[in-house]
């Protein structure tokens, strides 16, 4: 069994921590109490008091000593962890790592930001004018290679789906009936409650995203999200006349419990999206603690949640991370996603399990659009009831392994002061590039040798993130995607010198 180092270990940290007491207490800014805690630690670690593999004391405990909230104690150690000198292990809780094999990952903001104005369409133009010029390799894209997916057997069902279209008449503004039970099974293998008479099909995940904003707040609204945060969800909220408070998020463990804690005391939220398994851009995973924890947060005031749940699937662990909604007692969460980054891209199928406001949905849809094309839902209800739980497989075993070649392609070519997360499901990396990098201008160097990132910029509302990019663990690693990785990488290098 871990310990924690010995008895004299352990009163040394007690003691350092009780010196520090005072001044975190008499602070009412909370990066200074975590901060303190933090700087307190990495001393012992430094100094060798804590030594690799000693297990750090419980959230609870150093609360206790230091007389501040469980949250910021968990910010503290999500710091050093982001750092490298800890990782949370499950059923061990917090160790200490050698500062040979820790883990270096990109830092996350260090507190919300209400964004006044908006200038994503203008940084996103040039990334989208890209995609449609097949001789530049999207590096910065969240899609699998085609390869990669099913589609043989997805057109084999479009031709089934077909003749079962010509032999019915389907026109129902919910969605095919078949596809909605589906869905309904697949939420009930989750521990989610659900009837195919709740679930929504929508024209794909944005327009699901678009139906729950429209209904869930009014123009004017504040809604919170990731920071950073896909930058989908960013126009959305823009077009649709709402305000952004974007809430800082760890590349490991997502949404920042104790800065949403915070925000919700702060300011008049009336919505939260979050996007808690393998999130777009970072590829962090919510802990079920703290699904459980921002469901109740949002619970308690009656804060409706949109949960964009379109990577859970994508997992490479043994088992599906758990959705928000497996959490919802109250109805307040309004589960969204889509099958078009595991089936295919061109099926534009999305769908919605409602919270309270179900009826309300169900009537916004009619009056937006007349019933959506039947041949490609019953194509996806046919394949999700014949051969997806064999595809996702390997698909997942597929991920996993090309995921883990480009980290290693990265770390190998990219400068040495350079992070990058680890995810553990998804498609996609978040770096942290030198701080003198600017991601735009890496971006039109790269455009120069047909290679297309997504740079950080857009993946805010307010323009941060200038030395980060998100690049994708979609695209196989051939010969010719390791050369162009090795560029990128000397490109960073040239630019931090300039």
């Amino acid at each position: 069994m871990i310990s924690f180092g010995s008895i004299l270990c352990y009163n040394k940290f007690t003691s350092i921590i009780t010196d520090t007491e005072m001044n975190i207490s008499t602070s009412t800014d909370q990066n200074s109490k975590y901060e303190s805690i933090a700087i307190s630690l990495k001393s012992m670690l430094e100094s060798g008091t804590l030594k690799a593999g000693d297990k750090l004391p419980s959230l609870r405990k150093v609360s206790i000593e230091s007389k501040v909230s469980i949250s910021t104690v968990l910010l503290a150690y999500e710091l050093l962890e982001n750092e490298g000198y800890i990782e949370s292990r499950p059923k061990s809780g917090y160790v200490v790592l050698s500062r040979k094999t820790g883990l270096k990952v990109p830092t996350m903001p260090k507190k919300p930001k209400l964004v006044s104005s908006f200038g994503i369409d203008e940084r996103i133009s040039s990334l989208l004018d890209s995609l449609q010029n097949p001789d530049i390799l999207q590096l910065g894209t969240a899609i699998p290679e085609k390869e990669y997916l099913p589609i043989p057997s997805l057109h084999k069902n479009l031709k089934k789906a077909i003749l079962i279209a010509d032999s019915h008449n389907y026109q129902n503004s919910q969605g095919y009936p078949g596809l909605r039970k589906q869905i309904s099974l697949r939420s009930s293998l989750q521990g989610i409650a659900s009837h195919e008479s709740e679930i929504i099909v929508t024209n794909g995940c944005q327009d699901a995203l678009n139906l729950c904003i429209q209904v869930l707040t009014k123009p004017g609204d504040l809604i919170a999200v990731e920071s950073p945060v896909y930058f989908g969800i960013l126009q959305s909220i823009q077009r649709l006349g709402r305000k952004v408070l974007e809430i800082p998020t760890d590349p490991i463990h997502g949404m920042s419990l104790s800065h949403l804690e915070d925000a919700l005391n702060r300011y008049p939220i009336q919505c939260i999206v979050l996007n808690p398994n393998f999130q777009n851009p970072t590829g962090s995973l919510l802990s079920n603690e703290n699904k459980k924890i921002i469901v109740e947060l949002c619970s308690n005031k009656n804060i409706p949640i949109i949960e964009d749940d379109i990577y859970g699937d994508l997992y490479f662990t043994s088992s599906r991370p758990l959705s928000l909604k497996s959490f919802d007692k109250k109805e307040i969460v309004y589960k969204i996603s889509s099958y078009s980054k595991i089936v295919s891209p061109d099926l534009r199928i999305g769908w919605i399990l409602p919270g309270k406001k179900g009826q309300e949905l169900q009537k916004q849809l009619k009056l937006s659009r007349l019933a959506l094309p039947s041949i490609p839902q019953i194509a996806l209800s046919e394949y999700l009831k014949t051969s997806y739980e064999r595809n996702i497989k390997i698909l997942r075993r597929n991920l996993s392994s090309n995921l883990a070649k480009i980290r290693e392609s990265v770390l190998k070519h990219f400068p040495e002061t350079t992070s990058i997360s680890n995810p553990q499901g998804g498609l996609v990396f978040w770096i942290e590039l030198p701080a003198k990098v600017d991601s735009l201008l890496l971006q039109n160097e790269a455009w120069k040798y047909n290679i297309s990132i997504a740079p950080g910029p857009i993946f805010s509302g307010t323009g941060n993130f200038r030395n980060f990019l998100r690049l994708s663990g979609g695209i196989r690693l051939t010969p010719k995607v390791e050369e162009k990785i090795k560029t990128l990488g000397k490109l960073t290098a040239q630019l931090k010198h300039t």
